[in-house]
Parts: C-alpha cells; sequence; structure tokens
C-alpha cells in the first residue's frame, strides 16, 4: 500500500503567483517575438471552443495556441516561465502548463495564477477534469480542488474575460499521494471516461488506477512492463478501455475493468503517443520515434497505413498524434519545430469492400529544425526574411502573418536521374527509402538581392564541404538552376550578389574570386592579384558595380576593377579579417579582425577612418550598419551584441545574452534587428526605439556596472505585443547614462540657443503671421441686453476718471507700482547691476507672442531708461556668445517696434509754438553708445565665425584635392 500524505485545504495565500519581472537589457533595442518558433517536442494538447478545436503547442517557456481550422496563431502566453514546460493540457477555456515544481493557470494567454507542488522533482505531466487538477512527478501525486467561488464571484459570472484573472484561485491544494519505488517512474496519467475520482498512473513497469479522493490505488498490474518499458497510455471511446505502447514498438489495446489485453499491433519502433479515432471508425493512431506514423483498423485487427518520415527521426519522430474528436482529421508534432494536420478523405467502395484512402496532409505550420546561420532581410518593407539553417533547409519567414511563412524547395536530383534511366533504380534495395529525400549540404553563406528575382534567380547561396555556389528563385521560392564552381576547385566560402542582382561572386577557401551572370551561370572574369592559399572571408561590390572589395585572412583588403578584375589596391590590416560588410550610400566597409575589434574604411579614400575595440572578448561572429550607417553592430561569441556610434566611435549598448549571436542583421528602414542564436530554432526580432525616441550617444557603462542578461526565450512571448510596447520605456539605467545637456560647451564657441529652429522663424515673422490669422469679416457689436437686466457694476464718474488718469490723462498716475511685469522688472534690475544673465534666461523661455508684447510695450518716453537697458541685454547676448539666432531675432523685433522712436532720439526735433519753427536738440547720448557697441559687437563676431567659417573651408578643400 503506498503511503498516503493527506494535508489540510490552504488558503489562498498557499498559492504562488509569479509576477512578470521586465527587463531592459539593452536601451536602444527591445526584445519584441520570435518568428519559426512552431513547437517542440513536448506533447500538444486539443480543445473544443465551441465549434472549433484549438491547439496548444509548446515552444520551450512559452505556449502558442492556434486555430485547428486554418493553423493560424491565436495566443503567445505570457509572462514567460522560469524553466523549460515540461508538460500541458488544454481543457475548455483553460491552459495548465507545468514547469519545474510549478503548475501555471492560461486564460486566452494572460498567466491568471500559479500552483507550486511541496517537491523538488519537475512535474511530467498534468490533468484536469471536473472539479480536479491532477499532477505528478516521478514518485507522487499532487491534487487540487476547485475553489468555492465568493459571493460576489457568483453574481459578476458574466463579466467580461479580461476581468477573470483578478478572482481568487478558482484550485486549491487537497492532497499527496506518495508512489512505491517498486512500482517505477511515473510519466504519464489519464482519466477514464465514467471513472469517478479515479486516475490511471503509467510508470514505466505497471499501470496503476488509483482513487486521488481517498489516496488509495484501487488496481495496478505488472503484465505489460515486466519484459518492456510503458511508454505511452491513452483513453479509448470505449468505456473501460485504454491504449498502451511500450518501447519495443507493441501496441496493446487493455481492458481495465478485467485487466487482460484485447489486441496487440507492432510497429517496429519505439512508440510514443497513441490516439483513437472516435468518429464513425474505429481507428487507432501510433506516433513511433522513428517519424513514421501507423493506423490500425481495431474490428480487422489489421494494418491500414503507414505514413513514412512524417516527422524528423534525429528529432525524436512523432511525439504527439491527437484525432480531433468526431472528425476524420489529425493532428502530428514533432521535435522538428513542425504541427501538420491531416484528413481521411470519404471511404470509398469496390463492390462489397470498403476502401479507406491513406491520410493525405491538410495544412501545417514549421519552421527550422535547427539553429538559422544566415538571416537576411529580402525588401524594403521589412516584410520577408530569408533564413538558412543547419538542418540543410531554407525558410522565408513573413514578419506579418506567419500562414505566408515558406520552406524553399529542393530539387530531386535522384529523381530526375530516374526520369533520365528508367532503369536506374533496377538495383536499389527493396523496403522504405529516405535516399529521395536527400537536401543540400547545410548553408555556410548567403546572399540576395530583391531588384531582379522575378525575372531570374536572385539569391546565392554556399554549402558546407562543397565546391560550388547554389542559385535560388527568390521569387518562387525554389531551387535555382544554376551551380557556380569556383575556378581554382577550393571549398565554396563566401558569396555576394551585386546591388543590380545581375552578377554573382564566389570566393573560395584556396583564394579565388569569381564573377558569374546569374541570368546564364557563365563566368565572366576572375579577380586578380588575390592571396595564395588563404580563405576568402568577404566579397562586397559597390553600389555602382565599379570596384569589387575582398578581404582574407592575410589581413589584406584587396581592391580590384569590376569590369577588368585588375588589382587596384591594398590596405593591411593588424589582423585576419574574418567578416565584411559594406553600406552601399555611405561607401564604407566594416571588418572583423581576430583581434576581437571591428574596423571601419572609406571605400573612396582607401584609408581606416574608425577602429572599434575594447569591448569584445571573444572572436566576433557577425556585423551589420544601421541602414543610416550611423551604427555598426557586432555580436560575438561572448555572448554580447554591441552597439557602435561611428561619430563618436564610442560602444553605446551592450546587449548581454543567455545564449551567443550568429548572425546580426538589421532591416532597411530601420525598425528590426534581426539575430540567430546557437540555440533555439527560430530568429530573433528586437524593434528599434530610435526610430520612436531619441537615443544617447553616451559611451555604455562597462561589464562590471551592467550584468543584466536578456533571456532569448522571453522573446517568443511577445507576438502579441505591439511594435511600441517598450519602446517608450525608460529605465533608470538609461536615465543615469544620460549626459546633461549644458546652454555652452566653451565661451569662445559661438552657441545657438536649445530652442526649436521654429521659433526663431516664428519670432521674426510674427507680423506676417498676425496678419494670416487676421479675420476676414469685422467683429460684429455684442446684441443689447434686455433692459430687465442689471449691470454687475457702473461706469466711472467723469471726475473719477480724471482722477485716476495722469497729468494728461493718458498714462494711470499709479501705473509703475501696480503694472510692472516681470520683464520690466528683471530688465530694471539687471540694468542697475550690470548682470544680464537672469533677464535673458526669462526671455528665452517666453512664447513669441508674449515676447512681441513685451517688446511692444517698453516705455518709449524720453529718458529712454528701458530702450536703452533692452539694447544693452542684447550686447550682452553677444558678449557671451549665448543664444545667437534669438538675439538676432529680439533685436529685429525691437528695431521694426520702435525704430521711428530710436531715430527722434537720436536726431530730436521739436517745433517752437511761438515762432513754428523747427528747433534742433541734443541727442541722447545714453542710447547712442548702447546702439554703437551693439553694433560694434555683432560685426565683430560676424566677422569672426565667417573667417573660422572659410579657414576650415579650405583645409576640407585642400585635403580633397591633395589627396
Amino acid at each position: 500500500m503506498p503511503a498516503i500524505e493527506k494535508k489540510r485545504r490552504v488558503e489562498s495565500d498557499e498559492v504562488v503567483v509569479r509576477d512578470r519581472l521586465v527587463g531592459a537589457p539593452s536601451k536602444i533595442f527591445t526584445p519584441f517575438r520570435t518568428i519559426g518558433h512552431v513547437a517542440n517536442s513536448t506533447p500538444i494538447s486539443v480543445s473544443s471552443f465551441g465549434r472549433n478545436f484549438l491547439v496548444a503547442c509548446s515552444v520551450g517557456r512559452a505556449l502558442q495556441i492556434y486555430d485547428v481550422s486554418t493553423l493560424h496563431l491565436m495566443f503567445v502566453t505570457s509572462p514567460q516561465t522560469p524553466s523549460t514546460i515540461q508538460s500541458l493540457h488544454f481543457h475548455r477555456p483553460y491552459v495548465y502548463a507545468t514547469w519545474d515544481n510549478c503548475i501555471g493557470v492560461y486564460f486566452r494567454g494572460k498567466l491568471l495564477y500559479t500552483l507550486e507542488c511541496d517537491t523538488k522533482d519537475k512535474l511530467v505531466c498534468v490533468r484536469s477534469f471536473g472539479e480536479n487538477l491532477v499532477a505528478i512527478n516521478s514518485s507522487q501525486i499532487f491534487v487540487f480542488k476547485r475553489g468555492q467561488k465568493k459571493e460576489e464571484e457568483s453574481e459578476n459570472e458574466d463579466e467580461e474575460d479580461e476581468d477573470r484573472d483578478e478572482l481568487d484561485p478558482p484550485f486549491e491544494y487537497y492532497t499527496t499521494v506518495t508512489l512505491a519505488n517498486s512500482v517505477g517512474a511515473a510519466h504519464s496519467i489519464i482519466h477514464p471516461p465514467t471513472y469517478l475520482n479515479k486516475i490511471v498512473v503509467a510508470t514505466r513497469r505497471s499501470l496503476l488506477l488509483v482513487n486521488i479522493r481517498t489516496g488509495k490505488v484501487v488496481f495496478s498490474t505488472n503484465e505489460i512492463g515486466t519484459d518492456d518499458e510503458i511508454t505511452a497510455i491513452v483513453d479509448a471511446p470505449v468505456v473501460n478501455y485504454i491504449g498502451v505502447g511500450t518501447a519495443s514498438g507493441q501496441v496493446h489495446v487493455y481492458n481495465l475493468k478485467l485487466g487482460e489485453r484485447l489486441m496487440t499491433f507492432h510497429t517496429g519502433s519505439r512508440v510514443n503517443c497513441l490516439s483513437f479515432r472516435s468518429d464513425a471508425f474505429a481507428h487507432l493512431g501510433v506516433g513511433t520515434a522513428s517519424g513514421d506514423a501507423f493506423f490500425f483498423d481495431l474490428n480487422s485487427q489489421k494494418r491500414l497505413h503507414v505514413l513514412r518520415e512524417t516527422h524528423e527521426e534525429s528529432e525524436g519522430g512523432i511525439t504527439s498524434l491527437v484525432f480531433l474528436p468526431g472528425m476524420p482529421a489529425f493532428l502530428t508534432c514533432g521535435g522538428d519545430n513542425s504541427l501538420r494536420e491531416w484528413v481521411f478523405d470519404p471511404v470509398m467502395s469496390e463492390s462489397n469492400k470498403t476502401v479507406i484512402a491513406p491520410p493525405r496532409a491538410l495544412r501545417h505550420r514549421a519552421g527550422h529544425s535547427a539553429p538559422p546561420t544566415s538571416i537576411k532581410f529580402v525588401d524594403e518593407e521589412a516584410h520577408f526574411l530569408v533564413s538558412a539553417s543547419g538542418d540543410a533547409s531554407m525558410w522565408r519567414f513573413s514578419l506579418r502573418k506567419d500562414a505566408q511563412n515558406q520552406e524553399f524547395s529542393q530539387v530531386n536530383k535522384l529523381t530526375e536521374e530516374q526520369k533520365n534511366n528508367p532503369f536506374a533504380s533496377k538495383n536499389r534495395a527493396a523496403g522504405p527509402s529516405k535516399k529521395l529525400k536527400i537536401k543540400l549540404p547545410p548553408v555556410t553563406s548567403l546572399a540576395q538581392t530583391s531588384l531582379r528575382q522575378q525575372e531570374w534567380d536572385s539569391i546565392l547561396t554556399t554549402h558546407k564541404g562543397e565546391n560550388w555556389a547554389q542559385t535560388w528563385d527568390g521569387h518562387r521560392g525554389r531551387i535555382g538552376a544554376h551551380r557556380l564552381p569556383t575556378s581554382d576547385g577550393g571549398i565554396a566560402q563566401i558569396v555576394t550578389v551585386t546591388l543590380c542582382g545581375n552578377f554573382g561572386l564566389v570566393g573560395s577557401a584556396t583564394g579565388s574570386v569569381d564573377i558569374f551572370n546569374l541570368q546564364s551561370g557563365i563566368l565572366r572574369r576572375k579577380l586578380q592579384g588575390g592571396p595564395k592559399k588563404k580563405a576568402i572571408t568577404g566579397i562586397v561590390v559597390d553600389s555602382l558595380n565599379r570596384e569589387v572589395i575582398t578581404t582574407s585572412l592575410d589581413r589584406k583588403v584587396r581592391f580590384n576593377d569590376f569590369h577588368t578584375g585588375k588589382l587596384l589596391e591594398t590596405v593591411t590590416l593588424a589582423a585576419p579579417i574574418t567578416k565584411l560588410v559594406l553600406h552601399d550610400s555611405s561607401d564604407l566597409i566594416a571588418c572583423a579582425l581576430d583581434d576581437f575589434s571591428v574596423v571601419v574604411l572609406d571605400t573612396i579614400t582607401k584609408r581606416v577612418v574608425r577602429v572599434l575595440e575594447g569591448r569584445h572578448g571573444n572572436q566576433i561572429t557577425d556585423i551589420c550598419f544601421s541602414p543610416d550607417a550611423k551604427w555598426v553592430i557586432s555580436a560575438s561569441l561572448d555572448s554580447t551584441i554591441c552597439t557602435w556610434d561611428l561619430l563618436t566611435g564610442a560602444c553605446i549598448d551592450v546587449i548581454r545574452l543567455d545564449t551567443v549571436a550568429t548572425s546580426v542583421e538589421m532591416s532597411k528602414n530601420g525598425d528590426w534587428l534581426a539575430t540567430s542564436h546557437v540555440t533555439g530554432n527560430g530568429v530573433c526580432l528586437w524593434s528599434n526605439r530610435g526610430q520612436f525616441v531619441d537615443i544617447s550617444s553616451a559611451p555604455a557603462p562597462e561589464e562590471s556596472e551592467s550584468t543584466e542578461v536578456a533571456q532569448m526565450d522571453a522573446v517568443g512571448s511577445l507576438a502579441q505585443a505591439s511594435v511600441v510596447d517598450g519602446a517608450f520605456e525608460v529605465t533608470e539605467t538609461e536615465d543615469q547614462s544620460l549626459a546633461a545637456s549644458i546652454a555652452q560647451i566653451e565661451e569662445s564657441l559661438l552657441t545657438l540657443s536649445l530652442a526649436p529652429p521654429s521659433k526663431m522663424n516664428t519670432l521674426v515673422n510674427l507680423d506676417t503671421i498676425k496678419m494670416r490669422n487676421k479675420p476676414t469679416e469685422a467683429p460684429k457689436a455684442p446684441e443689447q441686453a434686455p433692459f430687465f437686466l442689471q449691470l454687475t457694476g457702473a461706469d466711472k464718474k467723469p471726475e473719477e476718471a480724471a482722477a485716476a488718469s495722469g497729468p494728461d490723462g493718458l498714462v494711470p498716475s499709479n501705473f509703475d507700482a501696480i503694472g510692472e511685469s516681470a520683464f520690466s522688472r528683471l530688465l530694471r534690475e539687471a540694468a542697475q547691476s550690470g548682470d544680464y544673465a537672469e533677464f535673458i534666461e526669462h526671455l528665452a523661455g517666453m512664447s513669441p507672442a508674449q515676447t512681441d508684447l513685451e517688446i511692444r510695450s517698453l516705455n518709449s518716453w524720453a529718458p529712454y531708461t528701458e530702450l536703452i537697458a533692452f539694447v544693452d541685454a542684447m550686447a550682452a547676448v553677444l558678449e557671451k556668445r549665448t543664444n545667437y539666432e534669438l538675439g538676432q531675432a529680439w533685436m529685429n523685433m525691437f528695431l521694426r517696434s520702435h525704430g521711428d522712436v530710436v531715430m527722434s532720439a537720436l536726431n530730436p526735433k521739436v517745433v517752437d509754438e511761438d515762432d513754428e519753427e523747427e528747433v534742433q536738440q541734443q541727442p541722447c547720448e545714453p542710447l547712442k553708445e548702447s546702439l554703437t557697441k551693439w553694433k560694434e559687437l555683432n560685426q565683430q563676431e560676424s566677422e569672426r565665425v565667417e573667417d573660422i567659417v572659410k579657414y576650415c573651408q579650405g583645409v576640407i578643400n585642400y585635403l580633397r584635392v591633395g589627396y
């Protein structure tokens, strides 16, 4: 009797709810999603949702839920689990997944809550039925019961689904059943129909029927597992019957009530999964580790059909085979990252015999079964991405819709030989053959262009151990018509395609570089002056097909004439060169060296312009330019991706990964950064925050200061997120790394203001703007109020108005006391102290309309105190060399508003009332001195800046002509 450990029901605080921790490993790139992930070797689960069926698949640390009718992706669970998901179960609207000792409950892709089991072993299987949730590890069964809803919850059962994750956990811990060591390690559980509170537990050596309410083992048998290992079990549509698969390839139909085997079938390979067909036909489907699917008729006890190589044997074969309830269709899944849907066509009758056609493929979703090694964006809009992998496949992935993903087909060379020679297959051995599905060797280098892809082959690849390059039709998604051999017979090492799409270049491991015509596949010319017995590591051609630039392990960068093949110039670098990329519009090339540095050269001057070093601690695996040539992005074997700013030569961002990035590529529109890694079968996409916010050019902190690691598995869960989600999230680290913006770098430099250029344009053209905004019709007089409405106040009497006015009746007598604005006060205080800094700062912060009003409101009466103070403030702007453009605009507004007053003050003329003759008065000397000072300073500063600009222009012209 196994030991039973019962515990009381725990409260809700025993349920561990894990909060999502969102990291910010980069200030430039934000993880968005992973494309190319479909499913892994974890068994799938199908559930009905109304009239539709949904299937849940594991992709490591997240679940993907597909609509079975179309295999369109519906949901991706978030957040990521701390470790890999071991098992899952889809029951009605909820998906249950296990990792480590935890059970996660998901609803429409959202994690509602987490249940934690009291064990250190990993949970290997989970099932939900009725009010029960059962999970097992190798030696224990954990039972949870659905909790009681609160009163307020029962009254709000029809609330929106988005609010369901706020409810209390519906499951509570109930009991734990410990299994005896003699029965072996448990690995699977099922709940047979009509068996109340009972489950069947499959161990390596026996089957156990356990009552989860009492914790007792009702029945056990080791009849099947005595000489064989039980690998899979499944419940049948008929009561009391289950299906059992073994490691030797046997499949048993077992009667639980009688405890005996009803029938046995043989597959010849390890059984991974079983499924009974539940429509009008009694069929049993079996998935094996060899990748073959077997189908047996239970009535005749004979084999119906075999689907050979449904999934890759090297990846574990078929790990899941599930018939859809009541449907003649089934799903298969395997570790080769593919999910396939098959269907049985309607039966055919011949005389008195029913003929069942073999199942045919209905639809599928798939991706690479091995980590990608080369990735390239295809178009300008970043719609498609071409990826090559170590599994000898090449895919075109869509960034917008997974249904548009397409694998490049590969022509079967053996089939062509058989067509030409009908007797070639006579000596072939009998039995299943896998020779008809041989693919090309894995891709080692990939190049493409989209300009001519609708006319001829546009993709060129090299393959492991081959001395030729293969062309591909990028428009139709199939292998091309030409193989381009190397001229010296060496292994093809690197390829490139010209921007025009007419030529492909192939470099070999022994130093040759050949130019081929992609349309005809004819060799056009060979480059001269190549390295002797040294591998070519990079080939690029400029945008006008003038020069071919090649790099090799002999540390040299060679420039050859494209039309003649002659060697033009050679540049020797400090270390062997492993990678080479070109930016078309700027004529810059970047070379990755063996000393872990990146060297940037100008192809026009043939000179090194930047050396980027000091961040990578191991060999660089790939490099790329940003579309505007502002950044260089490099990946290294030290699991880092560095972003270098070419203007400053500094490393402004470092992404520390939990795995090595093998390839990096930035989209041509600058929205995406795509990376491939040594682990994982997908291509990771990072959104560029630089498209939404300004990125600081401050150097990234050293490794000791930044230890946050980007979890690449977590990228897959963000498929439902928006591109801008996280783009505006600013971390504390980023805030601290931003350099403080100062108003003036050096006092000797002429400095503009920090205001936008539109402000100066508005100040200068404010009169024109006012004229345009002037209403076309004169304002209408307000309607006269009815006689019975009283006014809140009364007009002042004439004598009161005269008392409130000044001597001349125009200016209020107390205007200076009650009407002085902050502008006037700061100007007056600055004139008294001689320090205009505070006044200039206040003036620079005012809007154009306020500035115009204050300047027009300057007191223009003698002795012109405010006018003189304002001119002195403008002279102070020129002396400090700050806010230069605003100072010019302010002075322009001042002269337009008070130019007539200034002229009359400098040349005053008054009329004698007695003689009616003009009498010449003395000009205002303080105002004249202030204007003279401002004029001299303005002229002096203009001439100084003009001299500096002319000097710089002369030096640049000399360098350009001299070199």
